[in-house]
C-alpha cells in the first residue's frame, strides 16, 4: 500500500499543477423532438410525404423525388432493399414496417443424410476474428430457420441439427435439420441505409437480417452526417447493427441481436441515448477484436446516456482509442460478458450516475471489471456508480504507457468515487 501511494503520489506530482482535477463538462446537447413525430412539419408538407407499400423497390421511388421527401414506408415486409439517401431525407416506417436483406430459400434436396440447396450466388466475405469454437463467425452471410439464426459449421463433418455449412466452392447449402414447412432465409444484402448524405432522418423501421461483414452496421450513417435513428428496431444482422459517424444520434432504439456489435463508429457529437442495446454478438467474434454492445473510436464530444445495456457477449459500452470529452451518464449496464463500461487508449471523460452490476462473469481478460479506464491520457471520473460485478473484478483504473508510449497524466489514479450497491436485487 505504502508502495502505491508513493507512485500515486509522483505520478499527480508530474501532472500539470494548473489542470482541473475532473475535465470541465460540456453541456448535455439538446435532442430535438423527432421531425416525424411534428404534426406541424407533416401539415406544411404534406406535399412532399410518399407513401411506400410493399412489393416497391424503396430506392426507385427516392430517385424520382427531390432530396428532403418524407417517404413513408406503409406496414409490411420490404425484402433486399438498399437505399442511398439524399440529403434531408425522412423515412417513417408505420407499424409492422420491415426492411429485410435476406433471401428465402426454397428448393432444397435430401441427399444421404443432408438437406442440399445448389447455385446459391453469394459470394466469401471475411472480416474479423473468431472465438474458437465459432470459426466462421466471421463470414457475412447467416442462415435463419424461423427467425432463428443458426451457426455455421467449420466444415461438412461438423454439421450438426442446430447448424449449417455453406459451401462457397461448389456454391452449395447444407443443412441437417429438415427444412420442410419451415422459413428458411440467408442474409445476402450488406445495407438497409448507406451514403454521404447529411440529416437523414430513420424512424419507426424494423431493420433485419443484413449481411454486413464485422464493423459494418445494417444501419451505415458513418460515411454521411448529422444522421437521426430513432424509434426503430435494428436486429439480427451479421455484422453490426448501427454504425455511426459524425452528428449521428441514435435515439429510443432496440439495436438488439446483432451478429458481432450493436452500434459502432468514429466520428465528432455522436449522440446514443435512451437505447436497448441486447444480446449482441451471437456470431461468437473474438471481443478482444470487437463485439458486444457498442465501440467508438477517435470520437470527440461522444454522449452515452440513459441506455439498458445488457446480455452482450463483450464489453457492454467501448471506448478504444483517441477517444475525446467522452460523457458516460445514467446508463443501466449488467450481465454483459466482458466489462461493464471500457474507456481505453483514450482521452478526458466522465462516467457518472450509471448503474453497473454483473458484468464480466465470462472473460478471464486481466483488465475485465465493471468500469476499467486505462491507457490514456487525461483524467475520467466515475461518481455515484453502483457496481458488482462477477469473476471477482472490480471497478480498475490503471495508470499504462498511452498509445505512443510515453508516460502521461494518469487516468483516475486519484479523484475516483466508486460506491458499492451490495443491496441491490439481481436483474435478470
Amino acid at each position: 500500500l505504502l508502495l502505491i501511494s508513493v507512485a500515486i503520489v509522483a505520478i499527480l506530482l508530474l501532472q500539470d499543477p494548473d489542470a482541473p482535477l475532473i475535465p470541465s463538462l460540456r453541456p448535455a446537447p439538446e435532442i430535438p423532438p423527432s421531425l416525424s413525430l411534428d404534426p406541424r412539419l407533416l401539415q406544411s408538407r404534406l406535399d412532399q410525404i410518399v407513401a411506400v407499400d410493399p412489393g416497391t423497390d424503396i430506392q426507385a421511388v427516392v430517385d424520382e423525388h427531390p432530396p428532403g421527401s418524407i417517404f413513408l414506408i406503409r406496414s409490411g415486409i420490404y425484402r433486399l432493399q438498399q437505399i442511398v439517401p439524399r440529403d434531408g431525407d425522412i423515412f417513417i416506417g408505420e407499424p409492422g414496417a420491415v426492411l429485410n436483406g435476406a433471401r428465402l430459400l426454397e428448393g432444397f434436396e435430401a441427399e444421404n443424410d443432408y438437406w442440399l440447396l445448389r447455385d446459391q450466388p453469394e459470394e466469401l466475405w471475411v472480416a474479423g476474428e473468431c472465438l474458437s469454437d465459432f470459426p466462421r463467425c466471421n463470414y457475412a452471410n447467416d442462415l435463419f430457420l424461423d427467425d432463428k439464426p443458426l451457426q455455421q459449421a467449420g466444415s461438412l463433418d461438423d454439421l450438426e441439427p442446430n447448424t449449417w455449412f455453406f459451401d462457397y466452392d461448389s456454391r452449395t447449402i447444407y443443412l441437417a435439420a429438415d427444412p420442410t414447412n419451415r422459413v428458411i432465409e440467408l442474409s445476402s444484402r450488406v445495407a438497409a441505409f448507406q451514403s454521404e448524405a447529411r440529416d437523414v432522418l430513420i424512424y419507426g423501421l424494423t431493420v433485419e437480417k443484413y449481411a454486413g461483414p464485422g464493423q459494418v452496421g445494417a444501419i451505415r450513417a458513418i460515411d454521411g452526417s448529422n444522421w437521426r435513428i430513432e424509434g426503430s428496431v435494428v436486429r439480427l444482422n451479421s455484422g453490426g447493427g448501427i454504425t455511426v459517424g459524425n452528428g449521428t444520434q441514435v435515439i429510443n432504439n432496440r439495436v438488439i441481436d446483432n451478429g458481432q456489435i450493436g452500434v459502432s463508429g468514429i466520428g465528432d457529437n455522436i449522440v446514443v441515448e435512451g437505447n436497448e442495446i441486447a444480446h449482441n454478438n451471437f456470431a461468437g467474434y473474438d471481443a478482444g477484436w470487437e463485439a458486444g454492445g457498442t465501440k467508438f473510436v477517435e470520437s470527440r464530444d461522444l454522449l452515452v446516456r440513459g441506455n439498458y445495456v445488457h446480455h452482450n457477449h463483450g464489453p457492454g459500452l467501448w471506448t478504444d482509442g483517441s477517444n475525446i470529452n467522452v460523457l458516460y451518464e445514467h446508463n443501466l449496464v449488467v450481465n454483459n460478458g466482458g466489462t461493464g463500461i471500457f474507456h481505453e487508449i483514450s482521452y478526458d471523460a466522465v462516467i457518472r450516475d450509471n448503474v453497473v452490476m454483473y458484468n464480466a462473469a465470462t472473460t478471464r481478460q486481466m483488465f475485465a471489471g465493471g468500469i476499467h479506464a486505462g491507457r490514456g491520457r487525461g483524467r475520467s471520473t466515475q461518481s455515484a456508480c453502483r457496481g458488482i460485478n462477477g469473476a471477482g473484478h472490480r471497478h480498475r483504473a490503471w495508470h499504462q504507457r498511452c498509445a505512443s508510449g510515453r508516460r502521461r497524466r494518469a487516468v483516475v489514479a486519484a479523484g475516483l468515487q466508486l460506491h458499492a450497491a451490495p443491496h441491490l436485487p439481481p436483474v435478470g
